[in-house]
């Protein structure tokens, strides 16, 4: 996927941090990541800081309100003890700004700096990842949202990104069209039929990968990256990032998480089907995306 250069210079971003937030004058500034949204690392004496520059044309983000919700979120969880990056204030109260740039109004937001690296390679850090995601779901239970947010649902993760992949599979082998065709209809009737039980539909994160995920040395661990946060089922989480780990890791990743909000049967059982759900979402070519439904857990030998 191809993505436009950042919208805003680093020195208009210093010039943003100095004039909106009273933290003082950087002393780095810093390019973190482009894409969707552009993400600036912020350094003031040993304070560490992350400004990210919402990025315009995104499906799931219909306006203000959209940004809103992710940010009224993580201020609830954060202030039920969940480790969360946290959006912090400007100096006139309010955590979300506008910019004006080149390619049309943006929005932005300050983040507190997430301690450590992304790295989620051993069983102790899994588990602990799985507690903190079910920390998040029962969190959020209590949230209760001025705004709007979209839904992962069977229109949001399969209709969307089926359309997206329909001219491909007009090219591809007709074999393996026929193939990812059979499998839409069965993963479509499963979820159709798919009760999650009580506390099993709620606001989920999105996108549970290893590089939202920071741990520091001594294995403190910190959630960041709520952009595609959502209403949905809280077997899409698990199942999302279940299926992306080496198998010795995924029975310490279900313990914990399970160590706070035990799964049902029926969640237990929809994971493998969410996961190849999941991996329609990536918008594989049918090759690839074969390989992934006859098999959605990756392999790593």
């Amino acid at each position: 996927m191809n993505f436009a250069p950042p919208a805003v210079s680093i020195a208009e971003i210093a010039r943003l941090f100095t004039t909106e937030y009273d933290r003082g004058t950087p002393d780095e500034c810093r390019l973190l990541q482009s894409g969707l949204n552009d993400t600036y690392a912020i350094r003031v004496d040993e304070a560490r800081y992350a400004l990210r520059v919402h990025g315009p044309h995104k499906w799931w983000i219909d306006g203000e309100g959209d940004l809103r919700f992710e940010l009224g979120l993580l201020d609830h969880l954060h202030a039920q003890g969940v480790p969360v990056s946290v959006p912090l204030a400007r100096r006139e109260g309010d955590p979300l700004g506008r910019l004006r740039t080149a390619s049309g109004e943006r929005y932005f937001t300050l983040f507190s700096w997430a301690p450590g690296e992304p790295g989620d390679g051993t069983p102790e850090r899994v588990r602990l990842l799985g507690e903190t995601l079910a920390a998040i779901h029962v969190g959020a239970d209590s949230y209760r949202p001025a705004h709007h947010r979209y839904t992962l649902d069977e229109r949001s993760l399969l209709d969307r990104f089926l359309r997206e992949l329909a001219p491909s599979l007009q090219r591809d082998d007709p074999a393996d069209v026929a193939f990812v065709e059979e499998n839409v209809a069965d993963i479509r009737r499963r979820i159709r039929t798919f009760d999650p039980g009580p506390g099993g539909w709620g606001v989920v994160h999105g996108d549970v990968q290893s590089l939202n995920i920071h741990f520091t040395v001594d294995n403190q661990i910190t959630v960041l990256d709520f952009d595609l946060c959502g209403y949905g089922w809280r077997a899409y989480d698990v199942a999302y990032y279940y299926t992306r780990i080496p198998e010795h890791l995924r029975e310490p990743a279900l313990r914990g998480y399970e160590s706070v909000r035990p799964l049902n049967d029926a969640e237990r059982d929809m994971l493998p089907t969410i996961g190849r759900l999941a991996w329609i979402r990536e918008g594989c070519r049918s090759k690839a995306l074969v390989k992934r439904l006859r098999e959605p857990f990756m392999s790593f030998a």
